[in-house]
């Protein structure tokens, strides 16, 4: 235990000692997990047996209220059972730490009915209720011992199985979201599946509750929590062998209003595309070798989402309206509920790539040769190389670098768009993954899609246009308008022209701007 868990548990025992309460207090799930994995944890949650989390949270703000010390108010997060959420739960900090307290629970269920009733329960009934073995251990803080009551977690971890308390099926209906943590746990301890956990993951009841019991914001919190771990392709191709990806990634409904007008074989063929397109953006990502220009944090989320998707950049669906708009924001927004700004930032991720990696086979030839990427011809050879990568920079600002990611793996197997494989290959190609031979050669393409990712890099800063979207225009759309009298639209394109223009002559001052806007666009005489 560090200082500031020691502090806490102390806190609680004078808390029960001053109060003359016999409760016994156990530390839950994940905690104990991780400590006896070695690792850190700040994720703890107090099961209590004999009164409810917020009980006892009054109590221990009585309490230290007594001794002179500081309190914070309790929050509470009420049951929702209809989104499987069964259980109250009381927030509090006490000294440094934030602490989750929850009583002790029973679930029995009425014939009719798929909502539990709940009552105290001891630590074995609670355990046995959890998702996984290795989340149902507690910390006794009374006697200070670890207990596993199911007599399963400490083997399982040592083991590096995940299953679940009881049979997977129960654990499942219960709350569906389980089996997608069951994921998540897997990928990110690098643990193996119990067998019986697989088949009910994969099961038609299970993955039909899925669907209709848990909120769309409880599937992307775990997709997130997937994409934060070590292994995001793993979870992904995890998914998508249990049969759940339709699932996660729920395209709109084939009898939705209007009929959104995607093809059956986009259904078919998106999961296996999707799960090979991961695969190569994060083999990229993780073979870059240098900590400068690596993707971390909010970027590398996005390169993972924008990389599940990128198959689908040129599939629309019938929105109302006679719109048709790209089926990976529907899939961001509606099924996933993210940030509309996530869904805004894919869209404009797969709409530059394309364009990026023309430009990247200009500046890169030879590495992109390497690197197994097509060449394809440029949209505007005309225009100076500069200009247009400075442009599109200016587009993409900080993204850019998730954008070269997307682009060095655009041609990669899956990626380059569902339907780009037969039935045959994506079999072949999704049963290769995981195995020695496959790996090395897709760990080898990733490296020379890396080496040519810092080479872009380095061009970027060669011609100085490292946050060339701060770039400050010579010209305004003043200036324009009093030069060439030009009004509305036409004030928009000369703007761009002359940016363009800049771009190309980096040494340039206003007055030579000027004078090139006189002499290009000037207004024609009276």
């Amino acid at each position: 235990l560090d200082a500031d868990e020691e502090e806490l548990f102390k806190i609680l025992l004078d808390t029960l000692k001053h109060f003359q309460l016999s409760t016994t207090l156990r530390v839950a799930g994940g905690w104990v997990r991780d400590k006896l994995l070695g690792k850190e944890s700040h994720d703890i949650d107090i099961a209590v047996d004999d009164m409810l989390g917020r009980e006892l949270a009054e109590k221990v703000n009585e309490y230290l209220q007594l001794l002179g010390r500081e309190t914070r108010s309790v929050g509470v997060i009420s049951t929702n059972p209809e989104q499987s959420k069964h259980l109250e739960t009381a927030t509090m900090r006490v000294g440094a730490i934030e602490v989750d307290l929850v009583n002790l629970r029973s679930e029995s269920y009425a014939e009719d009915s798929r909502i539990p009733e709940m009552s105290f329960g001891t630590a074995e009934e609670d355990a046995l209720r959890r998702d996984l073995t290795i989340n149902s251990l507690f910390y006794n803080i009374n006697t200070g011992l670890v207990e596993d009551v199911t007599g399963k977690g400490v083997p399982d971890l040592r083991a590096g199985l995940v299953r679940t308390p009881l049979p997977p099926l129960t654990t499942f209906l219960d709350d569906p979201l389980r089996v997608l943590r069951s994921v998540r746990f897997a990928t990110r301890f690098g643990f193996a599946y119990d067998d019986d956990l697989v088949q009910a993951g994969s099961s038609n009841e299970v993955r039909s509750a899925l669907g209709s019991k848990v909120s769309p914001e409880r599937v992307g919190k775990e997709l997130e929590g997937m994409f934060k771990g070590p292994r995001p392709a793993r979870a992904v191709e995890d998914l998508y062998r249990m049969k759940l990806l339709p699932v996660v990634f729920a395209l709109p409904k084939a009898d939705a209003s209007p009929p959104p007008g995607i093809a059956e074989g986009v259904r078919q063929h998106f999961g296996p595309c999707v799960v090979l397109s991961i695969d190569a953006v994060w083999r990229c990502i993780s073979a870059y070798p240098l900590p400068e220009g690596k993707l971390e944090g909010e970027l590398r989320r996005l390169a993972l989402l924008a990389g599940c998707f990128l198959p689908l950049r040129d599939v629309t669906y019938a929105a109302p309206k006679n719109k048709q708009l790209p089926v990976s924001g529907y899939v961001i927004r509606e099924s996933l509920k993210l940030r509309t700004k996530d869904g805004d930032q894919t869209i404009l991720l797969h709409e530059c790539a394309p364009k990026m990696k023309e430009l990247i086979c200009q500046l890169c030839p030879e590495a992109c040769t390497a690197a197994g990427i097509q060449r394809t011809p440029a949209a505007d050879e005309t225009m100076h190389l500069r200009v247009q990568l400075g442009m599109l920079l200016r587009q993409l600002k900080e993204l850019w670098r998730v954008a070269v990611v997307l682009a060095v793996c655009i041609d990669a197997p899956g990626a380059q768009g569902v339907g780009e494989l037969e039935d045959s290959e994506v079999v072949a190609k999704l049963e290769a993954l995981g195995q020695e031979q496959r790996d090395t050669a897709a760990d080898a393409l990733a490296a020379s899609r890396a080496t040519l990712c810092m080479a872009v890099a380095a061009e970027v800063k060669r011609m100085g246009l490292e946050e060339v979207w701060n770039l400050k225009p010579l010209l305004s759309g003043r200036d324009i308008m009093h030069v060439t009298q030009a009004k509305g639209p036409q004030v928009g394109v000369l703007t761009t022209k002359a940016l363009e223009w800049q771009l190309a002559n980096p040494d340039a001052s206003k007055e030579e701007a000027l004078a090139w806007l006189a002499q290009s666009h000037a207004a024609p005489p009276p």
